[in-house]
């Protein structure tokens, strides 16, 4: 079973994308917020497997939410679900940690091929989007050599000397789990040790902003 929390400020959409959720043999929704402290709290009391944020809560914007979030829960997948469509919008959210993007009105079935990837490993954009990679190719967003933004964010402490240690006490990680996160990229990059690790970012221009 997998378990979600939705972060919607218009009830009856909190409400009807519950439903159809729950709907679901597999899907479970433990927590509907309506804002920001609310699913912080509710992602910390009732630990769900994935976040789905709305990019706009009332006044509030959704971006720092997905930061808080990742940083909170390092084995939680963060979801957006937004009517905005334009490129930028997808890219801060992507930035920020989220692992899919969908668009809302796309129904249960985007939602829940969305899960499936996110709960995998995988990221996921809405072929509805225009910056979604056409048809043939994978239909996730391009992260350099398919990894992860935290990932990411490990290989860019990793480049700057940073030991696996200090990366944990940055990114609020256990040592171990940075430990196990290193270990998963140089798998799936291909390469054998730390000194190809930072050669591949030089290359592929992962660094910091």
């Amino acid at each position: 079973m997998i378990t979600i929390l939705l972060v919607e400020d218009h009830q009856i959409l909190r409400e009807g994308v519950a439903a159809l959720l729950n709907q679901q043999p597999d899907l479970r929704v433990v927590g509907a917020a309506k804002s920001s402290r609310e699913a912080v709290e509710l992602a910390r009391s009732e630990q769900p497997d994935v976040a789905i944020v709305d990019l706009r809560l009332g006044d509030e914007d959704g971006i720092p939410l997905l930061r808080k979030l990742r940083y909170q829960r390092d084995d939680m997948r963060t979801m957006v679900l937004s009517m905005y469509d334009d490129e930028a919008t997808v890219q801060r959210a992507m930035r920020a940690g989220a692992d899919a993007y969908v668009l809302k009105g796309g129904g249960v079935a985007a939602l829940r091929e969305a899960i499936a990837a996110v709960t995998q490993g995988d990221a996921w954009l809405d072929p509805k989007l225009p910056s979604a990679p056409r048809a043939g190719s994978s239909g996730q967003p391009s992260r350099p050599g398919g990894l992860t933004q935290r990932e990411l964010d490990i290989v860019v402490l990793v480049t700057a000397g940073h030991t696996s240690g200090a990366i944990g006490q940055q990114l609020g990680l256990a040592t171990k789990t940075v430990q196990n996160h290193r270990a998963r990229i140089l798998d799936k990059l291909g390469v054998p040790n730390t000194a190809r690790l930072v050669r591949w970012a030089v290359e592929n221009g992962v660094s910091k902003d």
